[in-house]
């Protein structure tokens, strides 16, 4: 198979209210079998807009996929359309329909027409069971067109690609160069990485760089078929960019941050101004977490960063809230208060009210104090506020992972 074409349908997918992630699961999966996903497709649930958006896909690709529209009610019409573009019949599959009967069993649910529907496949279909819900996954080649089919919900669709569909494509797919890939998360703004790497030697006919940005950073992506030459570049990449790598692979700056606080013995607790809690959050998702942090608080008022964090009022009152002076002070007094290792302190204007000439939303302190040492950063990102949030979070991390290498 040359390339694909993912359809989304739901019209909830339309409405600003759910995030569809099936492209960038899709395409991770479709990546080292050398398929390219070429387009990704949203459509409502409307027999003729579903119709329309897979028979133009089977024209200008080899494998479609279809996500969604295979439940239980009137607006699950997928497989009508299938059927009306395709031809067969519906028949039930078996195994579906008895994973069904016994969920109903033991959940005490009646056995309807419309949960029986779920197990309604394709006749020409080969099926894939699905292992996390009701309806089965589906295959179908017909006329030098692959056509796949998976449920919506994206802990199905993730099942049945990794338990059924990705060893099928495999094997029709047959052998294909292997392709080596080797990434970076980098912590520095896109503008000045793309500079850095310029230095870096990557010949058209050798390896691809490419880039995604996030409020995490940059993730730098090298792929190539010439193992040899990706490691070549790799090492090139490593050489001009440091410490500014903070990880290879798919892992979290969190994830990073705690290895290092627990191959240090140490220990860590939080305050928190505008981030409301976003940096324990991610602390916290990091299985394993509760080995190095301690805790954290919340100083939203200043009330709360007299009275509790025990900020002096005379700091606040000469510096404002948000200054270096008073994140410094909430670093080194949540250390304290936790009897941490480390401590971390976040203030800042996230506005969309609030700002100043002086300080204006998007102004952000972000400190790390351990015995004897507190460091600051001050930084003026844009005006989103969810976003200045998210990056703030993101840059106290950043400043505790020098501090924890010694830089």
């Amino acid at each position: 198979m040359r390339a694909a074409e993912l359809i989304s349908t739901g019209s909830e997918l339309l409405d600003g209210k759910t995030v569809s992630t099936h492209a960038t699961t899709l395409a991770r999966h479709l990546r080292p079998l050398g398929i390219p996903l070429l387009r990704d497709t949203t459509v409502p649930d409307d027999s003729a807009a579903i119709h329309t958006a897979v028979l133009e896909a089977s024209r200008r690709v080899d494998l479609v996929f279809v996500s969604g529209g295979l439940g239980p009610t009137c607006d699950d019409l997928t497989r009508e359309v299938m059927l009306a573009l395709l031809g067969g019949e519906l028949v039930y599959d078996d195994t579906a329909l008895e994973r069904i009967r016994r969920f109903c069993e033991r959940s005490g649910r009646a056995f309807t027409e419309g949960r029986k529907r779920q197990a309604l496949v394709l006749s020409q279909a080969e099926v894939i069971p699905n292992g996390v819900g009701a309806v089965p996954g589906e295959l179908i080649l017909q006329e030098g067109i692959c056509y796949i089919l998976l449920p919506g919900p994206p802990n199905e669709f993730n099942h049945l690609l990794e338990n059924g569909i990705m060893a099928r494509l495999a094997s029709l797919q047959g052998d294909v160069p292997t392709n080596h890939e080797r990434l970076f998360q980098v912590s520095m703004a896109e503008g000045d990485l793309v500079e850095a790497l310029a230095a870096v030697d990557v010949p058209s006919d050798g390896v691809s760089f490419s880039y995604c940005l996030s409020e995490q950073g940059v993730e730098v992506r090298l792929n190539g078929v010439d193992g040899a030459r990706v490691e070549e570049v790799a090492r090139q990449v490593r050489e001009v960019l440091g410490r500014q790598i903070y990880a290879e692979g798919r892992t979290t700056l969190e994830e990073v941050v705690g290895g290092l606080l627990q191959a240090q013995g140490a220990t860590l607790a939080t305050a928190e101004s505008c981030t409301g809690g976003l940096l324990g959050d991610r602390i916290t998702g990091v299985p394993g977490s509760s080995a190095y942090y301690l805790g954290g608080m919340i100083a939203y008022a200043n009330e709360v960063k007299l009275n509790l964090l025990n900020v002096e009022r005379d700091l606040i009152e000469q510096y404002g809230a948000v200054s270096a002076e008073v994140a410094g002070r909430m670093a080194e007094n949540v250390r304290r208060c936790f009897n941490a290792t480390y401590g971390m302190g976040i203030t800042g204007i996230a506005g969309p009210g609030g700002g100043t000439e002086r300080k204006p939303v998007g102004l952000v302190f972000v400190a790390v104090a351990k015995a004897g040492e507190v460091r600051v950063q001050r930084y003026v990102f844009g005006r989103e506020r969810q976003q200045i949030k998210m990056i703030s979070a993101h840059k106290a991390l950043v400043l505790l992972r020098d501090m924890l290498l010694g830089g």
